[in-house]
């Protein structure tokens, strides 16, 4: 007897950024360059897609691409929290 594999995507997108502010809701050729890595994630074999994030712009384009969001806390949306860490933090909110 076999098992059915299930496998996730977690994209981190949080609002602040160093270089470029907000950079995963700027446009580029039209959309917001969040929306490519959605789509790609969404196009895969993977069987869910979520999206950890702080920043509202990027939960209402999450919304309209038709992938999951979690709501990222904002101690964990520090630019010297590491990725683990809010990987972790997703899949224990989906779990």
């Amino acid at each position: 007897m076999t098992e059915k594999l299930s496998f996730l995507g977690i994209i981190p997108a949080r609002a602040g950024s160093k270089g470029i502010p907000f950079k995963n809701v700027v446009s580029l050729a039209g959309k917001p360059l969040i929306s490519y890595t959605i789509e790609a994630a969404l196009k895969s074999l993977l069987d869910c897609v979520v999206v950890s994030t702080d920043c509202e712009k990027a939960k209402e384009i999450c919304l309209n691409s038709g992938c999951q969001i979690i709501n990222r806390p904002k101690t964990l949306a520090g630019d010297k929290v590491g990725t683990l860490t809010v990987l972790k933090h997703a899949y224990n909110h989906i779990n």
